[in-house]
C-alpha cells in the first residue's frame, strides 16, 4: 500500500485484502501497479489474476469450481482424487488448471449413463498441466459407437489449449477427441486404455509431441476429415487395429514417432489422405508396416519398418504415394506389395532380408521404382504377376535366394539400368505370356541362368550386359518369342545363349563372347533368327544347331573359338547365309548326323582344321561359299556325306578338297572367276554390322544429355536417342510369330 498515490487507491487495496480469495505476493504487487497508475475498475483486475485452490474433499469440487470461475482464473488442484459425476466444461478464456504437485491430482469421471466427455475445452488460451484424468463412462458393448462421445477430453471450436504432462484414460471411449477448427498443443502426455488414443477430425490442426499412446483397443491415433497439424516424437504402443489410421483428406505431418506392437498395421492410410510420414519406426508385433489404400497419396520417407509379419509396405486399390529412402527389413511376406491399380513411386529404399520377395506387384499394379536396394530376400528380389506394368530403373537387385526378377501371366513392365547380380536362381525369369522391355541392365554372377524366358513369354531386351552367370547367360525355352538386340553376353561357364523347345527369337547385333561350351546353341524345334551378331572367343563352339531346328543365321561374325566355329547336327535344317567364320581351333563349319540346311555365301578363313567338314549322313546344300584358308584344308566330305556342294571358291591349301570314296554328294569344283569371288568375300565381310559406339551427347536445343551414336544426326542440332530407346507399343507390333524390334 505504500506505493499508492492517494487514499482511494489505499481503500481499494484494503477492500481487496479482506476478500475471501488468496493471492500470491507477485499478484498483489502487479495489482498495486495496475491500481496505482490506471483508473481501472476493481472487478476486472481481480478476475485477471485470480487463483482458486480446489480440494478433493468435496464431491464434484472441480466441476463446481469451473462453473463459477471467471475468465483468466488459475485453478490449483490439491493432492488427491477428484470424483466427478458432472461433466467438466471450460467455456471461458484464459482458464488454467494445474496440480499443486506433479501429477498428484487425479480426476475420475463417473458420469453414469452419460455419453458426455469428462473434460470439454471450448475456449481460447486454456492451459491444463500435471493432472491425470480417467473417464469410466460409456458401455463396453458400444465402444465403436461411443468412442467419439465418451471421450476423456474433447477439444472443440476455435480453442487452442495447451495440455502439458497430463494423462488420459477412457475405459470405453476416446482418450482425446480434437475436432472442429481447434489447434491445441498436447505435449509430454500419456493416453492409455482407451478405444482410440487420440482422434483428430474436422479441420483441427494440433501439435502433438512427446506423447505416449498405448493399450488402445482400436488405434493409437486417428486422423480424419480435413485435419492437419503435426505429430512428433511420440510413442504408440500396443494397439489392436493400427498405430496410426489416417483417412478422409487429412494432411497431418508425422515425424520421429515410434510404433511398437500395433498388431494390425503400423500406419493404415485410407480414402484421399495426403499425410506425410517421416523418420518414424515401426517394429514389434504387427502385420503390415504401412498399408496405403483407396485413393490415398501419401509421402513416406526415411522411415524404418522392421520384422513385419506380413509386408513392410502395402499399396493397393488406386493409391499412389511417394516412398523415399525407407528401410524395410526382415518381413515375413513381401517387403513391398503393390496390387490392384495402385501406382506408387519408390525411390532409394532399402528392402532387405525378407522371408518372401523384396517387391511384389499383382493385378494391374503399376508405379515407378528407382534406385532401390533389394537384396538378401528368401524369394525373388522383384516378383510380378497378373497385368502389372511398372518402370524399374537404377535398382540394385542382389544376393536374393530366389530369382532376381520373376514375371508371369500377362506382365508388361520396363526395366532400365538395373544391376541384377549374385542371385541364387535366374537373374530375370519371364514366364507364361509376360512381355517385358529390358534396356541397359547388368545381369551378372548368378548361380543359375542370367535371363530365362519360357512358356509363351517374350520381351524386348536391348543393350543389356549378361555376364558370368553359372548355368547360362541366356536361356530361351518353350514357345517364347524374344528379341535380343545389341546385348553383350559374356563369360558364362554354362554357355552364352541357349535356345530350346519351339522358341522363336530374334538376335540382332549382339556381342556374344568368351562363354564356355557354346556361345550360341539352338536345340529341339527352335526357330531363331540371328543376324549381325559378333560371336567371339568361346572355349567351346561358336554356334551349335541340333535337333530339328530351322534356325536362320545370317551376316554374323564367328571368330576365335576353341572348337568348331559352327556345328550343325541331328536333323537340323538351318539357313546359314553371309556369315564370316574364322580362326577356329578346329573346323570352321561341321555338318553331321542327318542334318541338312542351306549354306550360302559364307566366308571361311584361318580355321585350324577344315573350313567345311560334312560327315555322317548329312545332306546340306553348300553353294557360293568362299574359303580363304591358312589352315590344313578347305572342304572335306566324309564317307556317307550327301547333298550338293557347288560353286564354292576354295583357295589353295594343303588339302583344298578332300573326299572319301563313298561320298554321294553332288560336288562341283568349277568356280566362278577368282576376282568376282574375292569381291564377294569383301562384300560378306562388309555385311557384318559393327556395334555402334555409344556416346553421351547433348541435345542442341534443350541441352539434355542422352545416349546416342555419332553417326545419327538430330534435326535439333544434336544427336538423337538410339531407336531402341523408343519401345514399340502393342498396336505397332505386327501380329507374327516373331516379335519385331
Amino acid at each position: 500500500c505504500s506505493k499508492t498515490q492517494n487514499s482511494s487507491h489505499t481503500a481499494r487495496l484494503a477492500q481487496l485484502t479482506k476478500s475471501h480469495l488468496s493471492y500470491h505476493p507477485q499478484i498483489l504487487i502487479a495489482m498495486c501497479e495496475v491500481i496505482s497508475h490506471q483508473d481501472v475498475p476493481m472487478e476486472p483486475a481481480c478476475h485477471l489474476f485470480r487463483e482458486i485452490r480446489v480440494s478433493p474433499a468435496t464431491p464434484n469440487a472441480l466441476s463446481s469450481a469451473l462453473r463459477t470461475a471467471p475468465a483468466h482464473s488459475s485453478l490449483v488442484l490439491e493432492e488427491g482424487t477428484f470424483v466427478e459425476s458432472q461433466p467438466l466444461r471450460i467455456t471461458r478464456p484464459g482458464i488454467s488448471i494445474s496440480s499443486a504437485s506433479h501429477k498428484a491430482a487425479h480426476v475420475v469421471g463417473k458420469l453414469s449413463g452419460s455419453d458426455a466427455p469428462l473434460l470439454s475445452i471450448e475456449a481460447a488460451e486454456v492451459v491444463v498441466r500435471h493432472i491425470s484424468f480417467e473417464n469410466n463412462a460409456g458401455k463396453k458393448e458400444d465402444d465403436q459407437e461411443r468412442s467419439r462421445h465418451s471421450a476423456c477430453l474433447v477439444i472443440r471450436g476455435d480453442s487452442n489449449p495447451e495440455i502439458i504432462n497430463c494423462s488420459f484414460t477412457a475405459a470405453h471411449g476416446c482418450g482425446i477427441d480434437i475436432k472442429d477448427s481447434s489447434s491445441p498443443c498436447i505435449q509430454d502426455c500419456d493416453v492409455s486404455n482407451s478405444s482410440c488414443g487420440i482422434h483428430v477430425r474436422g479441420t483441427a490442426a494440433p501439435l502433438i509431441k512427446r506423447t505416449k499412446m498405448h493399450n488402445c483397443r482400436d488405434a493409437c491415433i486417428k486422423l480424419s476429415d480435413s485435419c492437419a497439424g503435426s505429430v512428433k516424437d511420440c510413442m504408440m504402443e500396443d494397439s489392436f487395429e493400427a498405430g496410426v489410421v489416417a483417412a478422409g483428406r487429412s494432411t497431418t505431418y508425422l515425424s520421429g514417432n515410434r510404433l511398437l506392437n500395433t498388431t494390425g498395421c503400423g500406419f493404415l492410410l485410407l480414402d484421399c489422405t495426403t499425410v506425410t510420414c517421416e523418420r518414424n519406426e515401426v517394429s514389434g508385433k504387427h502385420i503390415n508396416g504401412v498399408q496405403a489404400g483407396e485413393e490415398s497419396d501419401i509421402t513416406f520417407s526415411h522411415n524404418k519398418i522392421l520384422k513385419s509379419e506380413g509386408s513392410g509396405i502395402v499399396v493397393h486399390d488406386q493409391a499412389r504415394g511417394s516412398f523415399f529412402s525407407n528401410e524395410v527389413r526382415e518381413t515375413t511376406m513381401a517387403g513391398v506389395g503393390v496390387r490392384d491399380r495402385a501406382t506408387p513411386l519408390l525411390c532409394g529404399n532399402n528392402i532387405i532380408g525378407g522371408a518372401g520377395s523384396g517387391v511384389v506387384l499383382v493385378g494391374h499394379a503399376g508405379g515407378v521404382f528407382m534406385g532401390n536396394n533389394i537384396s538378401e530376400n528368401k524369394c525373388a528380389g522383384i516378383g510380378l504377376k497378373g497385368n502389372a506394368d511398372a518402370l524399374f530403373q537404377d535398382n540394385a537387385i542382389r544376393n536374393n535366394d530366389g530369382y532376381g526378377i520373376w514375371m508371369q501371366d500377362d506382365v508388361k513392365s520396363t526395366f532400365q539400368n538395373n544391376v541384377i547380380e549374385k542371385n541364387q536362381l535366374a537373374g530375370i525369369s519371364v514366364n507364361h505370356r509376360a512381355f517385358p522391355r529390358c534396356f541397359g541392365n547388368q545381369v551378372r554372377e548368378g548361380l543359375q541362368v542370367g535371363l530365362l524366358v519360357q512358356n509363351e513369354a517374350g520381351g524386348v531386351y536391348c543393350k543389356n550386359f549378361f555376364s558370368a552367370n553359372v548355368g547360362a547367360n541366356v536361356l530361351l525355352m518353350g514357345g517364347s518369342r524374344t528379341s535380343l538386340v545389341e546385348n553383350t553376353i559374356s563369360r558364362s561357364p554354362g554357355g552364352g545363349v541357349l535356345i530350346r523347345g519351339q522358341a522363336s527369337s530374334k538376335l540382332i547385333g549382339n556381342t556374344i563372347e568368351g562363354n564356355s561350351r557354346a556361345n550360341l546353341a539352338v536345340l529341339d524345334e527352335a526357330r531363331p533368327q540371328a543376324e549381325g551378331n559378333m560371336i567371339l572367343d568361346g572355349d567351346g563352339r561358336g554356334i551349335v544347331v541340333t535337333g530339328t531346328s530351322r534356325a536362320e543365321l545370317s551376316n554374323n561374325l564367328i571368330m576365335g573359338h576353341g572348337l568348331a566355329g559352327m556345328y550343325v547336327g541331328g536333323e537340323a535344317n538351318p539357313v546359314v547365309d553371309g556369315n564370316v567364320i574364322c580362326n577356329s581351333g578346329a573346323s570352321g563349319l561341321v555338318v553331321e548326323d542327318s542334318a541338312r540346311g542351306k549354306f550360302t555365301e559364307n566366308c571361311f578363313s584361318g580355321n585350324a582344321c577344315a573350313a567345311i567338314a560334312i560327315q555322317g549322313r548329312a545332306a546340306p546344300l553348300m553353294t557360293r561359299n568362299t574359303v580363304v584358308h591358312e589352315g590344313r584344308g578347305g572342304i572335306w566330305l566324309g564317307e556317307e556325306a550327301s547333298g550338293t556342294v557347288e560353286k564354292n571358291y576354295v583357295e589353295d591349301a594343303v588339302h583344298a578338297w578332300r573326299m572319301c570314296p563313298n561320298v554321294t554328294a553332288k560336288v562341283s569344283t568349277k568356280v566362278e572367276a577368282l576376282e568376282k569371288l574375292k569381291l564377294r568375300l569383301e562384300a560378306a565381310k562388309g555385311s557384318i554390322r559393327p556395334k555402334p559406339a555409344m556416346v553421351v551427347v547433348e541435345d542442341g536445343m534443350t541441352g539434355e544429355k542422352m545416349l546416342g551414336t555419332e553417326s545419327v544426326k538430330c534435326a535439333r542440332g544434336g544427336v538423337v536417342l538410339m531407336e531402341d530407346h523408343c519401345w514399340p507399343g502393342e498396336d505397332s507390333m505386327p501380329d507374327t510369330t516373331l516379335p519385331i524390334f
